[in-house]
């Protein structure tokens, strides 16, 4: 990849970014976020388990089912894509939701979102490069949801 090229795709990755920081659902604030010192990941974080068949997340694609809460935020970490191969995340909650699918890079920037209400949500990107990618659920609405997430 050319120069001109990779300033680009960092302007475009600057320019669509959030802060580095984490919204606190309960008090509305930013703050920085803690990671647990036994696995170097954030407080909170969750491990997705691995298929290795296919494209797109290296070793394959990942699997979680789990429970969100209201106000909750649940966030995985270090989840590798190949570079230039197209990457999806999708979430089932089975019932019409309230609720945000982000994923960042390794430097935080905010590379897609899907805030769209309904029992589905998918986010679809085709990293420049292979590295490691944050995954982040936020369920804005009253009540708890189960969920399964996907990669491809």
């Amino acid at each position: 990849m050319n120069k001109r090229r990779c300033t680009l795709a960092l302007v475009v990755a600057l320019a669509t970014t959030g802060n580095a920081l984490l919204l606190n659902p309960s008090t509305q604030r930013l703050v920085a976020q803690e990671r647990d010192a036994k696995t170097d990941l954030p407080a909170g974080s969750r491990n997705l388990v691995g298929d290795k068949r296919a494209l797109g997340a290296v070793g394959g694609p990942k699997t979680d089912t789990f429970t969100i809460q209201s106000g909750q935020a649940i966030t995985w970490d270090k989840i590798k894509f190949r570079g230039l191969e197209k990457a999806s995340v999708h979430v089932e909650f089975g019932v019409f939701g309230n609720l945000i699918l982000e994923v960042f890079d390794h430097l935080g920037n905010q590379i897609a979102r899907d805030t769209d209400a309904g029992s589905v949500l998918k986010v679809e990107w085709t990293p420049a490069f292979s590295g490691d990618f944050r995954i982040r659920l936020t369920n804005r609405d009253t009540i708890a949801f189960n969920c399964k997430l996907k990669t491809n």
